[in-house]
């Protein structure tokens, strides 16, 4: 069957979008069908993503020190690393089948919709909504009717939603043919408002293993043993010196990823999708606040520490928190007071671990071939 894929797709430095589009086109892929992405360009026409933009420039004219801040660390990154292309939309184009045109709009979308047999949008944050920055193109609100929409493991991104926002999206999801999200409360909103939800892993967890060996970026490069710290920019509490010291006392480097505007005095790396999944699987131990950098510790059987986010992005930490719920490993979300080293340095039993990756793995291929046969 031919389906179009409805996610986000143009990150300049957030691995896990691009990977997370990259295991559900290779899971349909494999399974015969064929894949391709929408290219749907939701930061250039949309008029609520254009709106919330509008919002948040005219918010930075009432916060001058905010705006200032992250020039500032835009600019010392830039300087620091000489450059922050990662290759990603090369990355897409080498692996990932499109469509010819991109989408600026959801009228566009409308008027001229994809061919294709099913829809699927997910997974990520694409449902992470709010009234000023709706976007009915997320909830397949394009198409003719004879066209199966399903959503693949979609994230809200917190806890409840508006009634606003809930009035507006309840006729869309009535129109699919199945609903999966991706955390609990995911699952909790959706029985809220009458939509029957079911939870499903995220898509980086549902393809085997040879479906990131082929993307190893074998060198020597990465033989030295050292711990991988990865950290997009949201707020958090980074114990930096702790960190650093506790790697030079066990005689590990420290390989250092981070967003483009994270700013600190410690040396960072800007690898390519090929080198980041090389770099996590030679890890030897990992920290991060990244949701898919949890992911892939687990996926890899690196043992990790995640970092909660704090101040606006806490409502985030849900997506994470059900992740390790699920491996019974809510002890590697570091909490207030406790040493970073203490948790790195508690053993994991991956060989439980992978039991309830492929468990969660089977059930979501089932759930999805019994919507999409070929």
């Amino acid at each position: 069957m031919r389906i179009g894929i409805m996610t986000f797709w143009q990150a300049k430095e957030n691995y896990g979008q691009i990977l997370q589009l990259y295991a559900l086109y290779s899971f349909f892929e494999e399974r015969g069908h064929e894949p391709y992405l929408i290219r749907y360009d939701r930061l250039q026409g949309d008029k609520e993503v254009i709106c919330r933009r509008l919002l948040n420039k005219i918010e930075y004219l009432f916060r001058p020190q905010r705006l200032f801040r992250i020039l500032y660390a835009r600019m010392k990154f830039q300087k620091k690393v000489g450059g922050s292309d990662r290759g990603f939309q090369q990355f897409v184009n080498r692996y990932i089948k499109v469509t010819d045109r991109v989408y600026h709009s959801l009228v566009e979308l409308q008027q001229y919709p994809p061919v294709a047999d099913v829809y699927v949008c997910g997974s990520d944050q694409i449902w992470n909504q709010d009234k000023n920055s709706y976007s009915p193109a997320f909830f397949l609100d394009f198409g003719p009717d004879s066209v199966n929409r399903i959503s693949y493991a979609a994230s809200f991104g917190k806890k409840n939603i508006t009634s606003n926002l809930a009035h507006k999206i309840i006729p869309l999801l009535k129109r699919f043919q199945l609903v999966t999200v991706r955390e609990e409360e995911g699952v909790d909103i959706c029985n809220r408002i009458g939509i029957k939800a079911y939870r499903t892993p995220d898509p980086t967890m549902i393809v085997g293993m040879d479906c990131y060996d082929k993307l190893l970026y074998k060198d020597k490069a990465y033989s030295s043993p050292y711990a991988m710290l990865y950290l997009l920019g949201h707020n958090t509490h980074v114990p930096f010196d702790e960190i650093y010291k506790w790697a030079s006392f066990n005689s590990l480097q420290v390989r250092y990823v981070a967003s483009d505007h994270r700013y600190d005095k410690y040396k960072k790396e800007t690898p390519s999708i090929n080198q980041w999944v090389q770099m996590v699987k030679n890890a030897k131990y990992i920290v991060t606040n990244s949701f898919h950098g949890t992911v892939f510790a687990i996926l890899f059987n690196v043992p990790f520490v995640t970092l909660p986010l704090t101040g606006s992005f806490e409502a985030m930490n849900g997506r994470i928190s059900s992740l390790l719920k699920d491996y019974g490993l809510e002890n590697r979300l570091l909490t207030k007071g406790v040493a970073i080293k203490d948790v790195l340095e508690q053993p994991i039993d991956f060989s439980v671990v992978n039991e309830i990756t492929n468990q969660r793995r089977k059930n979501a291929m089932s759930l999805l071939d019994s919507c999409i046969k070929i």
